[in-house]
C-alpha cells in the first residue's frame, strides 16, 4: 500500500487546523490556490478543504480539474447550491470525494440504518423528525441524515419536519411491521427505541465519536483505493420535497 499524504486547505491567517485533523500525520498545511497546486503536482494527496468562501469554491475546482480526492469539512451554502454541477462532475471525471461532520456515523443512527436496510421493520411509511431550535447540529446534517436512512423508500415515504421543545434530535419511523425511534443527544450520544408488533419496546443507548468512526473509514478506503459510497457527498445532503 502506498503512504498517504496529507494536505490541509485553510485560511491561515484566521483558522486554526480542525482538531482531529490536525492529528494526522505529515499533515502538510497550505493557504493559497497556488501552494495547493504546486502540492498536488508533487505527490498524490488526500486533500481537507476548510477554507470558506470564494477561496474554498476556487479549491474544490481545481481539485475537480486535477482530479484529486479530497474532503469538505462540513458544508456551506454554495457547496450545496452547486451540489447537483459536482454530482454530475463526480460522475463524469470518476471523482472520489465527501463532506466531513455527517451524522451517518452515530452509532444510534448507523444501527437504525443497518435494521431498515435488513427487512426485518417491513416497508417504511413515515418519517417524523422533531428539531430543536437551540439544536447544535446544522439543517445539512439533519437532512443527510433523514436523505440517507430514507434512500430508496423516500419516493413512498411521507416525511414531515416539526419543532422539538427539548434540546434533541427525534426522528420517528414507522413501518409495516415495527416503529423505531431515533435520538441523538448531542455529539456523541444516541438512543434508539425499538418496537416490533405483539412485541415490547426495547430500548438501547449508544456512545462513539462519529468523526473519529467517520474519518477511520475514509483513510482505510482511500489506502485500499475503493471507492467511497458509505461517505456523505454534498448532493446527499439537499432536503427531498414531497
Amino acid at each position: 500500500m502506498k503512504k498517504q499524504a496529507f494536505l490541509l486547505y485553510c485560511e491561515a491567517q484566521s483558522q486554526a487546523p480542525a482538531p482531529i485533523i490536525g492529528l494526522l500525520p505529515g499533515l502538510r498545511i497550505v493557504a493559497s490556490l497556488e501552494e495547493l497546486h504546486n502540492a498536488l503536482s508533487l505527490e498524490h494527496p488526500l486533500t481537507f478543504v476548510q477554507a470558506k468562501g470564494k477561496m474554498r469554491q476556487d479549491a474544490v475546482r481545481l481539485l475537480c480539474r486535477q482530479k484529486q480526492d479530497f474532503a469538505l469539512l462540513g458544508l456551506e451554502k454554495d457547496d450545496l447550491d452547486n451540489a447537483t454541477r459536482l454530482a454530475q462532475l463526480a460522475r463524469k471525471k470518476k471523482l472520489r470525494l465527501c463532506w466531513l461532520g455527517s451524522l451517518r456515523f452515530c452509532q444510534g443512527a448507523a444501527r437504525v440504518k443497518e435494521l431498515l436496510q435488513s427487512g426485518c421493520c417491513g416497508t417504511l411509511l413515515t418519517c417524523e423528525c422533531k428539531i430543536d431550535n437551540t439544536t447544535i447540529w446544522q439543517q445539512y446534517q439533519i437532512d443527510d441524515l433523514v436523505n440517507w436512512l430514507l434512500q430508496e423508500e423516500q419516493s413512498t415515504c411521507k416525511t414531515k419536519y416539526t419543532e422539538n421543545t427539548e434540546p434533541k434530535l427525534n426522528i420517528t419511523l414507522r413501518c409495516s411491521m415495527a416503529q423505531l425511534e431515533l435520538t441523538l443527544l448531542n455529539q456523541q450520544e444516541s438512543k434508539l427505541k425499538l418496537k416490533f408488533e405483539g412485541q415490547k419496546e426495547r430500548s438501547m443507548s449508544f456512545k462513539n465519536s462519529p468523526i473519529l468512526t467517520e474519518l477511520g473509514l475514509l483513510l482505510k478506503v482511500r489506502q485500499e483505493e475503493k471507492d467511497w459510497p458509505l461517505l456523505a457527498k454534498p448532493w446527499e445532503a439537499i432536503r427531498k420535497m414531497p
